[in-house]
């Protein structure tokens, strides 16, 4: 595909960006919540749904997607209605955390019917900032639903990877 959804830490916007004829074109910027850092971007296998992890927040968004004009609705944008369109933002930390957080990374499983998305501490924070959280995906609305959350083993985790079956999670530590 030619269209590319673009997450802008910096200026706290999710783009959409086109190549056509050699050039790219900014076809829409939504701008999240301030200061929440959108970082990391994935697409629902069935093209409805995207989901945002931010990375200042250490919070997951879920937008609806539409791929006729590539546009997010929904989502805990500056510019959208509340609760428009199956608005929902999740927290990656424990409700007990409190210390500074950072969401690192995100993956889709390939059946669509969960993610991963994780979490690295900075500095002197607490050891559960490092985790892995699973996400049940609702096949009809898109929604997530906590499963687990996984600590052991990791620390600050960078990135992470499913194989192709998505049978094994990879998570790469710093």
């Amino acid at each position: 595909a030619d269209d590319w959804l673009v997450c802008d830490l910096g200026t706290d916007t999710v783009a959409r960006l086109s190549l056509a004829n050699g050039q790219v074109t900014d076809y829409q910027r939504r701008h999240s919540v301030a200061g929440a850092g959108p970082r990391h971007a994935v697409v629902h296998p069935d093209g409805a749904w995207v989901y945002v992890l931010n990375e200042l927040h250490a919070t997951l968004d879920h937008y609806r997607y539409d791929a006729s004009d590539g546009s997010l609705h929904g989502g805990p944008f500056s510019d959208a209605p509340a609760h428009a369109g199956g608005q929902q933002s999740v927290d990656l930390l424990p409700e007990r955390y409190v210390g500074p957080r950072s969401g690192s990374a995100i993956v889709m499983h390939p059946s669509g019917r969960m993610l991963f998305a994780s979490t690295r501490r900075t500095g002197d924070a607490a050891p559960e900032g490092d985790s892995v959280t699973a996400w049940a995906i609702d096949a009809r609305t898109g929604t997530l639903a906590y499963m687990a959350r996984y600590t052991e083993g990791i620390t600050v985790p960078r990135a992470l990877a499913l194989s192709p079956s998505g049978d094994l999670l990879f998570i790469l530590n710093q």
